[in-house]
């Protein structure tokens, strides 16, 4: 009980120096040309050139325990749903299912909580047309055949999303040539007073080939609490 108690505080302590350095949190300036990535729920499958035929195609969050079991009362959370399931196709079982079997120690697209020994999966599951079957993506190799060359916005955002889970957030990006110029910067849900921005370049492939700093520095008015 008294662990429980204590790692409450923590986290009200945390959540205060994230309040804290949001309210100071820096402005973007973009360069002339540049844009914003849109949120990723507001994609459609015809935003994307893939290499297979999708019916549907959607991201999700979910918790697991320490030893890698669904939480009982968990919830998933959506971070991107498109197109349609056909009636007949039981997507709540089938969901289950591929979310079990994602549970390995050595899975790509995890998040690992050591204050509370638990983790946060998230995974990409796709319904083929050819099979009216449920795919999910175990690898970015994976991802990155489903995606072939990349040649659309919304398959650079998807890329970045499941490929650089680093603290950073892909923001904005500008196409120069044969390559996506993606400005990073430092994620507002990081607990933390430091902020970076950089420039970060990707070919057809997904692939980065440069990388450029841009300013870091404290953000004024924050305090980090040392756990």
């Amino acid at each position: 009980m008294r662990d429980f108690v204590k790692g409450i505080l923590v986290l009200l302590l945390l959540l205060g120096v994230h309040l804290e350095a949001q309210n100071n949190f820096p402005k973007v300036k973009m360069q002339k040309g540049e844009k914003k990535f849109k949120d990723l729920k507001t994609y459609r499958l015809k935003d994307f050139h893939l290499t297979e035929e999708v019916a549907y195609m959607d991201i999700v969050m979910y918790g697991v325990t320490k030893k890698l079991k669904l939480m009982k009362e968990g919830k998933f959370h959506y971070i991107m749903k498109m197109g349609s399931i056909p009636a007949n196709k039981n997507s709540a079982k089938s969901f289950i299912w591929l979310s079990k079997a994602l549970l390995k120690p050595n899975y790509f697209w995890k998040e690992t909580h050591p204050l509370v020994e638990d983790h946060t999966f998230t995974s990409l599951r796709y319904l083929k047309k050819s099979t009216n079957r449920f795919n999910a993506i175990e690898t970015l190799q994976e991802l990155k055949d489903l995606l072939g060359n990349i040649d659309t916005v919304a398959e650079l955002h998807l890329w970045l999303y499941a490929s650089e889970r680093n603290g950073y957030e892909a923001y904005s990006y500008k196409k120069i040539g044969k390559l996506y110029r993606v400005r990073f910067r430092t994620a507002p849900s990081t607990l933390g007073c430091y902020y970076e921005e950089r420039f970060q370049y990707y070919n057809s492939h997904g692939d980065r080939v440069k990388n450029k700093k841009l300013k870091s520095f404290t953000i004024k008015n924050c305090s980090e609490i040392m756990i």
